[in-house]
């Protein structure tokens, strides 16, 4: 994924720490560029920076994101500014733009994700995955990639007009469901040939914006149909349609992240790094969403279920109808 995303994003330096970034409809939510899509674009575009001007740190330990305004779809400018250079870790400020305006203002931490800086400290074995409940037995990779069925998780792509980019990822959810309200389990894996059907942490960044949020008609409806192909398609995915502009409309809520947070815990792909990951898990899970707004703890573990990723957002769930112009079809940029 990392050569397609790189391809699309066309990051191209102007002048020291400034780039100028493109857009793709892939990427897209209407007449709006999907915030997932941003994380990614800033996590690639601090990474060039460190490779040019700070290779002894060029991991990126966590970033943290600001979406002060809906991003168009149109050219953008991303700048990278140091403000803490130091032994064992630097600070930066990211800020994206568009049209003259600040869309979004990033503070990242730099390392080397390979150097330790002190002790390992092992932690009570899976706690993050044992409450409130353990994920589902680890699908059988080998017998899912082959088309077969497996016992606890049921294949499906989303293929729709808003976030085309989910076409080229294959969800794995699991067969019962998901047993406690405001906790999602699942598996992930791209549908790109060779290295680019591969996972680095670009891509993770990505994933940390990219999964169900909280239950709407939408949702129960993907759930069902998923069920019901399955019964009689097994082993074959579930093709979900429903990502049109006008099922959009016909939503309950849509989810505006406010801010994002996001931790890697190792090197994951590039030099060092391995060839990156061909299947990752995500749990995602809501403490409390209270009068529209509503926290998100995200995980990304790798096939061994080895931590990989953490992430926390700050999430505006409103109505539908506050989200598009009039009555139509296209995404406001701002609320």
């Amino acid at each position: 994924m990392a050569k397609l995303l790189r391809e699309q994003y066309n990051l191209k330096k102007t002048e020291p720490g400034t780039y100028t970034v493109s857009w793709h409809n892939d990427w897209t939510v209407g007449s709006t560029f999907a915030g997932s899509a941003i994380s990614g674009l800033i996590h690639h575009a601090v990474s060039t920076y460190l490779a040019e001007t700070l290779p002894a740190q060029p991991d990126i330990l966590k970033m943290h994101l600001e979406f002060l305004r809906g991003s168009e779809c149109t050219e953008g400018t991303v700048t990278v500014t140091p403000i803490k250079r130091g032994r064992l870790t630097s600070h930066l400020q990211a800020q994206y733009a568009q049209q003259g305006q600040l869309r979004v203002l990033a503070l990242v931490v730099a390392t080397d994700l390979t150097k330790p800086v002190g002790p390992s400290v092992p932690t009570t074995d899976g706690w993050f995955l044992h409450q409130p409940y353990p994920p589902a037995p680890k699908p059988d990779f080998a017998a899912v990639e082959a088309g077969r069925p497996d016992p606890h998780w049921l294949p499906a792509i989303m293929d729709g007009e808003t976030l085309p980019l989910t076409q080229h990822q294959l969800v794995l959810n699991p067969v019962g469901g998901f047993p406690h309200d405001g906790v999602s389990d699942a598996w992930n894996r791209l549908l790109l040939p060779g290295d680019d059907g591969r996972m680095d942490a670009m891509y993770l960044a990505v994933m940390a914006d990219i999964f169900p949020r909280c239950p709407t008609r939408a949702c129960a409806t993907a759930a069902s149909t998923t069920r019901a192909w399955a019964a009689d398609h097994p082993g074959e995915p579930a093709v979900l349609r429903h990502h049109t502009r006008a099922a959009l409309r016909r939503a309950d809520v849509f989810n505006m992240t406010v801010t994002l947070d996001v931790e890697f815990k190792r090197r994951i792909g590039g030099s060092g790094g391995g060839e990156g990951l061909r299947w990752v898990f995500t749990r995602v899970a809501t403490k409390r969403a209270r009068g529209g707004r509503m926290d998100l703890d995200i995980s990304i573990c790798d096939e061994n279920m080895e931590l990989l990723v953490t992430a926390q957002q700050l999430v505006l769930v409103v109505e539908v109808q506050r989200k598009f112009r009039g009555g139509g079809s296209e995404p406001k940029t701002n609320l």
